[in-house]
Parts: structure tokens; C-alpha cells; sequence
């Protein structure tokens, strides 16, 4: 069944109700389709300045605007749905060829996803945050923090004789926390074994050092040391390999990436 629904309710004048099983109470219209075959509600447009329930199902063809909370158990919108404060969903909230704008707070879908199949999904003044977010083309991050994600810097270590005492790094472009320091060998070594130790703006990095044990070293050879403390960076920090041990190849040198989980 389908019940067309125009007009607004003004305190002063009698409402007359054209909705089945419709009530009133305290400035509040309550209508019951249960019990009609489809149990659907067909509105055009629908205003609403406290909060709207809908139990069932309901089609908006062109807008539903909500200034308070509004829950949608199932709703289909072929316009736009607007809410000052929350829109809540009991199942899904699905943008089919429309967008999801959340002007100035959060989409989050706490158990769920977030779809939009030919639209866009924007929060720009908040936050989008989803266990899983898939983007089938692009997925695009203007000016945005990538919290948790881990990026890497690397550089060379020209010399890694013990004798050279060497120093070689980089400025760091990112903001985090160092997980992982790698070396990959350029040259065989000789006599003993090179060590090189991470530091951040010249101080160890607590487990850092990477030690490239002279037996059996070749070309290609991969170390690694993880890091437990003292290995939080920022943007700008200098991050560097101090080195010492007993290698004496000359020459030997190494490449260094040092992998950071990003805080910002």
C-alpha cells in the first residue's frame, strides 16, 4: 500500500490525519503500515525537526531532513539524506549512484562498511573510519593524516669499515615510530663483523643496531633489528646509522631503510 503524506502541522488549527492507524501526542504523528500489505511508506519530501523512527521501510523521492537524530531501519532515498546531528542505521547505509557527505562530522561504520558504488563518500571537516576501507579505482586522501600505516626511508652507508667510525642517515619525512631497521650488503666483509646502530637526532635507538656478521657475508646479504624503545620520530628528525664492530673490507658499504609506523 502506498500513502502520499503534504502539508505541516500547525498547533492552531485542527490536524486532520490522511495516514492509517495515525496518531498524535505531544506535537508527535505516529502511523502504524504493519498491518498493510508492503508495509511501506512513500513520502516526497519529509521535515522533521526532533527525532524520526522508521521501523520498517520508507522511499524519499527527493529529500528527508532530520534536525535531530534520525534511526533508518531500512530506507531508500532517490534524493539526499541530511541530518544536523546523526543519521543511524540499522543495517546499511548505502549510496548506490549518490554521494555520503558528512560536512562537519564523522562517517563511521563500526561492524559494517561503507559503499558507494558510483558516488563519493566525504567528511571534510571529519573523519571516515572503518575496519576495511576498499576503493575499486582511487581512493583519494586530500591533506589527510595516515595514522597506522607504515612508510620507509632509505640511504647508504658508504663505508662500513669499523675504522671509518661513519655516519649516514637522512632527515625523516614522516612523523611515527621506527619498527624496523634493514641493511642490504654490498660487499663481502672481512676480518670481523659490522655494526650499524640507529639514532635519532644522534641518540641510539634503544635495540637498534643491525649487526652484518662477517661468516658467509655476500652481496645481497639482509639484517634486520627491531626496535623496542627511544624510536619515536618526527618530521625533520635526523635519522642515522653510527658505525662500529671489526670489519676491515675495503671497500664495503651498505643500503639502510629504516620503516615507520606512522603516527600523523
Amino acid at each position: 500500500m502506498t500513502v502520499a503524506f503534504t502539508g505541516f502541522v500547525d498547533s492552531t488549527v485542527p490536524l486532520k490525519l490522511l495516514l492509517p492507524n495515525a496518531t498524535i501526542a505531544n506535537g508527535e504523528v505516529s502511523c502504524d503500515l504493519t498491518s498493510f500489505a508492503g508495509g511501506a511508506g512513500l513520502f516526497t519530501t519529509l521535515h522533521a525537526t526532533g527525532a524520526v523512527t522508521m521501523d520498517t521501510s520508507a522511499t524519499v523521492g527527493t529529500t528527508l531532513a532530520v534536525a535531530g537524530v534520525s534511526t533508518l531501519h531500512a530506507t531508500n532515498a532517490v534524493g539526499a539524506i541530511t541530518a544536523t546531528t546523526t543519521i543511524t542505521a540499522g543495517t546499511g547505509l548505502v549510496a548506490t549512484t549518490g554521494g555520503v557527505t558528512a560536512s562537519a562530522g564523522n562517517i563511521v561504520a563500526t561492524l559494517g562498511n561503507i559503499t558507494a558504488s558510483a558516488g563519493n563518500v566525504t567528511a571534510p571537516l571529519g573523519g571516515v573510519s572503518a575496519a576495511t576501507v576498499t576503493a575499486t579505482t582511487s581512493l583519494v586522501a586530500t591533506g589527510a593524516t595516515i595514522v597506522g600505516l607504515t612508510e620507509s626511508v632509505s640511504f647508504s652507508a658508504t663505508n662500513i669499515r669499523a675504522a671509518s667510525a661513519g655516519v649516514f642517515g637522512v632527515a625523516s619525512p614522516y612523523a611515527g615510530t621506527i619498527v624496523k631497521v634493514y641493511t642490504w650488503l654490498n660487499q663481502a666483509l672481512a676480518t670481523g663483523d659490522a655494526v650499524l646502530t640507529a639514532n635519532i637526532n644522534g641518540v641510539a635507538v634503544t635495540n637498534g643496531a643491525v649487526t652484518i656478521t662477517n661468516a658467509g657475508s655476500a652481496v645481497g646479504d639482509v639484517d634486520v633489528a627491531t626496535p623496542t624503545a627511544l624510536n619515536t620520530v618526527a618530521v625533520g628528525d635526523s635519522i642515522s646509522v653510527a658505525v662500529s664492530g671489526a670489519n676491515t673490507a675495503n671497500p664495503s658499504s651498505a643500503q639502510v631503510t629504516v620503516v615507520i609506523r606512522r603516527s600523523a
